[in-house]
């Protein structure tokens, strides 16, 4: 699968959400992590909980993660905590975009 094939939140859904306190400019909603086909990503799963990505444009990011950094999220989650999984680099609408993977803790 492809990053554009997941669903992401709706504006109105993505204010009221904050990663690290920082609201991000998109948030795919949790999918199976059986969905990740990526190796490099894929070998720091480390639980069968749900993942997503939290995206941010290269040229002018509001956010940076490091991989294995641990988050907060508020916002409509039963789980408030997810791991940083790694980072990939793709293009969104003529943006290059960092997409950020994490899996709930």
């Amino acid at each position: 699968m492809n990053i554009h094939d997941f669903d992401t939140y709706r504006l109105d859904e993505l204010a009221d959400i904050y990663v690290n306190e920082i609201n991000p400019e998109s948030m795919t909603v949790p999918y199976g992590c059986e969905h990740i086909k990526d190796k490099r990503i894929k070998k720091y799963l480390f639980n069968d909980k749900n993942v997503f990505i939290v995206s941010t444009q290269k040229k002018k990011p509001n956010c940076h993660f490091k991989l294995g950094q641990t988050v907060r999220l508020q916002g409509p989650f039963f789980e408030t905590e997810a791991k940083n999984l790694g980072m990939i680099e793709y293009i969104h609408k003529g943006f290059r975009m960092y997409g950020y993977f994490f899996q709930w803790k």
